[in-house]
């Protein structure tokens, strides 16, 4: 473990929130010197968040001096979570943003529209002061509708876009040109197949290049492609990344999906320790031409939520969304999966809702098997799902129903 993290590890001993946790855990933060000492730390989940925020909504634990901003995550508990940041932690992260950008091929001669909403959420001005320190500009077009983006494109002559892969394709559709470059966030991306041909073919084949980047609210960025296009590469100058076992929580090797795991490697404000984000993910070690050598080649492709065993392989639902979204003609937010037992033997069957039947069941039933690893005994295509779980265990005795239609959005 490096000097940096025993660093960091040190200085967030002195926060009320995890003061209290390192005393309830019965450890010292000061003393954590190996990476075996470091894994052994409490994990850290967004549950535990709204916890300490519940009773001191303003602070919950994190008051630190110099605090400069106050950005808000949405929380399904309490509605809104703070996100606080000191001028060190911003100009950190604009480096690591610029770093980002510089690696995507924007230089300083570029002018970047950025499409990403700028009231209370953290993303675009984030952004934004990464692309100030690369030297680009940015024309700060916001959330606003397709026709006035093309109308800000028209007299601000941007070079590249900052923005959603939909919404990107969505402007490619209705005309915007001269964009050389993308920077895609906010959705899934190269986690869908054939969504990256789709959108250069929405602009003509003009971009040199459309990359994708991950991050969670709380930690930005995390990973992010280079010009190559060949996978995220994690920010590991920014931040430390593991890869856990979300059913035993313990590390899984290099190759093997697994939940993301995400620690602040020099913030002051609300740092990140050990933090769940939930994210389900493969990193491998394969270096790249830009000199990276750890990539997330699949990007983020699913949620560990409501994992379920089948045939003795985990199973998550929301992976089979993101594998569905690569269909044409198949709607990724309605399916549903019925596990049953036959002679033994688990049997799984999917329903998906399409809008039409000229669909490759047999190509649908490859990819699943590549992306879940699991053989698929029938799929079958329905005009729409009705309301219910997205996954129906009818195995044995018990019925487990698992989330609801839609909970892999």
């Amino acid at each position: 473990m490096d000097a940096e993290i025993r660093g960091q590890l040190r200085r967030i001993s002195n926060l009320p929130f995890y003061a209290q946790r390192a005393l309830t855990a019965g450890i010292d933060l000061t003393h954590v010197e190996t990476w075996e000492q470091f894994q052994e730390l409490p994990l850290l989940s967004r549950a535990d968040f709204e916890d300490c925020f519940e009773n001191d909504t303003a602070w919950g634990g994190f008051r630190v001096p110099g605090v400069v901003r106050m950005n808000f995550t949405p929380s399904a508990r309490l509605g809104l979570l703070p996100e606080f940041h000191t001028p060190s932690d911003l100009a950190a992260s604009a480096r690591a943003l610029a770093a980002v950008a510089r690696a995507a091929g924007i230089t300083a001669d570029d002018v970047v529209q950025v499409t990403l909403a700028y009231h209370v959420l953290v993303a675009a001005r984030l952004f934004d002061e990464g692309f100030a320190e690369l030297g680009a500009c940015s024309l700060q077009a916001g959330a606003v509708p397709t026709e006035q983006q093309l109308n800000l494109a028209r007299r601000g002559h941007p070079t590249v876009l900052m923005s959603n892969p939909s919404f990107a394709q969505r402007l490619g559709e209705a005309g915007l040109r001269g964009i050389r470059r993308m920077v895609l966030t906010g959705e899934p991306f190269t986690a869908i197949e054939g969504r990256r041909e789709a959108l250069k073919d929405a602009f003509d084949g003009e971009l040199l290049s459309a990359v994708d980047t991950y991050g969670v609210s709380e930690c930005f960025p995390v990973a992010a492609e280079c010009r190559a296009e060949t996978g995220m590469h994690l920010r590991e100058d920014f931040c430390v990344v593991e890869v856990i076992d979300s059913e035993t929580l313990d590390p899984v090797p290099h190759g093997t999906a697994g939940e993301l795991v995400v620690t602040h490697r020099n913030k002051q404000g609300m740092p990140l320790l050990r933090y769940r984000t939930g994210d389900l993910a493969v990193v491998e070690a394969t270096e790249c031409e830009c000199g990276a050598t750890t990539v997330l080649p699949r990007g983020v492709f699913g949620r560990t939520d409501n994992m379920t065993k089948v045939k003795g392989v985990k199973l998550y639902p929301s992976q089979v969304a993101f594998i569905l979204a690569g269909f044409e003609g198949l709607d990724p937010r309605q399916y549903r999966i019925t596990l049953r037992e036959s002679n033994g033997v688990d049997q799984i069957a999917l329903k998906v809702a399409a809008t039409t039947t000229d669909v490759d069941i047999a190509a649908v039933k490859r990819s699943l098997k590549e992306g879940t690893l699991l053989s698929f005994n029938d799929v079958e295509l329905v005009p729409a799902i009705d309301e219910g779980p997205t996954v129906d265990d009818l195995r044995g005795d018990a019925r487990r129903n698992i989330a609801s239609v839609g909970s892999a959005k």
